[in-house]
């Protein structure tokens, strides 16, 4: 893999570290500041395609949802009789 050299101040490394701590704490990971970055930078490379994804996933939830609550419409009507 090719590398990748960074020229972050030091604030923005301590930043950077805070948010990695963070990040562990919630995810139960133990990820250092390089691996955190290199994580985020990979979310940033699909995240175009996961939105996709996801507005997919909305779109048939939501088709079969309709799809179910036709289906439940025309059971209620027919024990109308």
């Amino acid at each position: 893999m090719p590398e990748l050299t960074l020229d972050l101040t030091p604030k923005t490394v301590a930043r950077l570290q805070e948010l990695v701590a963070e990040y562990n704490v919630d995810t139960d990971h133990t990820l250092t500041l390089e691996e955190w970055i290199t994580l985020k930078l990979r979310e940033l490379a699909i995240a175009k395609v996961m939105t996709k994804d996801a507005d997919h996933e909305r779109a048939q939830v939501d088709t079969n949802f309709k799809m179910a609550m036709a289906d439940r419409r025309l059971k209620r009507l027919e024990e109308l009789g």
